[in-house]
């Protein structure tokens, strides 16, 4: 889907419509890749890449996204407003914005997903929201990881994720009385090693620290390209959208 203004738009605020978009390619439209307005809409095994504004922007209703890469959009990756989300097994990066843009008090579900490399924050929380973090990692955005801002109820749960520079140096709180944050003790934040980020490769290495480090509660059974997670079968489940095929990572 291409050259559209959008590429797909979707409005219905009495949420009595749940399209399913699968397996498409939404490129290089004159606005968001996809807008959603109300609805359940589920994106399933899409690259939504090079729109001018954002990669989605999801509001209002109850949206899963699936299996999607999300990339080199001029606007945030997702921008979620008003609404409740699933992100599972996704790869959200080289976006001008933030990765994820989350605005009011609505859950947010991040499971098995990479995040890395956006032009502002990995995961800004504004106005309220509540994200429930397992098995992600969120790395290298040019401001931080994770943003809180100034105002509204906002809460924070991770564990098992791989969050850079920790919670000293990666999560950031305009306002300490207005954010929450639940850090597990099975986090990490040392260097993915992804394949060759720079070209756009985000699997992880056979030396990366987030191999068998993920836990099987909530992780899918399959990864990105549909391999089987965990691998090998009585192995922990790895950090991050891609599943290497170690149980453990070679020393370096």
């Amino acid at each position: 889907i291409r050259n559209g203004i959008p590429g797909i738009q979707c409005n219905d605020q009495s949420n009595n419509t749940s399209p399913t978009i699968q397996n498409c390619i939404i490129t290089e439209n004159g606005d968001q890749g996809v807008i959603s307005d109300g609805g359940n809409m589920k994106l399933i095994d899409c690259i939504i890449s090079n729109n001018i504004g954002s990669g989605c922007r999801l509001l209002r209703g109850y949206k899963e996204i699936r299996g999607c890469i999300i990339k080199n959009n001029s606007g945030h990756g997702l921008d979620l407003y008003e609404e409740s989300a699933s992100v599972i097994n996704c790869l959200i990066t080289n976006n001008s914005g933030d990765g994820i843009y989350l605005r009011y008090n609505y859950p947010l579900n991040l499971i098995n997903s990479t995040i890395a490399n956006n032009g502002a924050n990995g995961l800004s929380i504004n106005e309220g929201g509540r994200p429930f973090i397992r098995n992600t990692i969120i790395y290298g955005h040019n401001n931080r990881q994770i943003h809180f801002g100034d105002s509204g109820v906002m809460e924070v749960d991770i564990d098992f994720s791989m969050i850079e520079s920790e919670q000293s140096g990666g999560i950031y709180f305009e306002n300490t009385l207005m954010g929450s944050l639940l850090w597990g003790e099975n986090n990490i934040s040392d260097d993915p090693l992804f394949i060759n980020d720079s070209e756009g490769v985000y699997s992880i290495s056979d030396y990366s620290p987030c191999i068998g480090v993920g836990t099987l509660d909530g992780a899918p059974e399959t990864d990105i390209e549909g391999n089987p997670r965990p691998n090998p079968e009585d192995s922990n489940p790895d950090v991050g959208a891609y599943e290497n095929v170690r149980s453990e990572p070679l020393p370096h």
